[in-house]
């Protein structure tokens, strides 16, 4: 926090809320679609959020081909993690117990000072979601605890192309970004802010997603 990284700091904040209260989270920047009545008798319940960075960045090198991970220690695998703008969850659910743990126990500096980024929400969530039989696959999960995992076409990333109308996107800011980062996506997004509202509201002519095997 003495860094200003607000969004890190709200990686926990939306742990310890959700896990005193029960409830849903959604960032600010959550467009939602359909009711979310269906995902009420989960335990918890977020999706797998799966982007290009899997390719680009070889991360099925990384894994064994049961979907678990060839190192267990390694927390990051880019493209393929959990959806940390997007979850629910009754209260005390151990998996989130889980999660405050590891943010309780680690330390963010780095020997110079700055801030490590690596580590953030959707990778931890995911690496601690192991130990409830989470792997590392893009499909239905349903893990211990009533926890389940649905696909990545459940709740959208970002607006991808999709042939469904999803149950919500995340538009995802990137508030955590360095500034160099953020600085590029305001430019290339500059081209493409007046049609944003457009891109959303086409979803809404789609045939909504189900949740059956999903």
């Amino acid at each position: 926090m003495s860094l200003s990284k607000w969004a890190f700091a709200s990686d926990y904040i939306r742990l310890y809320a959700v896990y005193k209260e029960g409830g849903i989270y959604l960032d600010s920047d959550v467009y939602l679609y359909q009711s979310f009545d269906e995902f009420l008798d989960n335990g918890y319940f977020t999706n797998i959020e799966f982007t290009s960075h899997f390719n680009k960045n070889k991360s099925w090198q990384m894994l064994n081909d049961d979907g678990t991970k060839k190192d267990k220690n390694k927390i990051a695998l880019p493209g393929l993690a959990f959806q940390a703008a997007i979850f629910g969850a009754e209260s005390k659910h151990p998996f989130l117990s889980s999660c405050m743990k590891y943010y309780e126990n680690e330390k963010f500096i780095l020997p110079n000072g700055s801030l490590s980024i690596e580590n953030i929400a959707p990778f931890v969530y995911a690496h601690t979601a192991q130990k409830f039989g989470f792997v590392y696959k893009d499909k239905l999960q349903k893990l211990e605890n009533e926890m389940v995992i649905y696909s990545s076409k459940v709740f959208l990333p970002s607006c991808n192309k999709s042939d469904f109308k999803p149950y919500a996107i995340h538009i995802t800011n990137g508030s955590w970004r360095p500034f160099f980062q953020k600085l590029i996506r305001f430019i290339k997004g500059l081209s493409i802010m007046s049609t944003m509202e457009e891109r959303l509201n086409e979803y809404e002519k789609k045939v909504p997603i189900t949740l059956i095997d999903k």
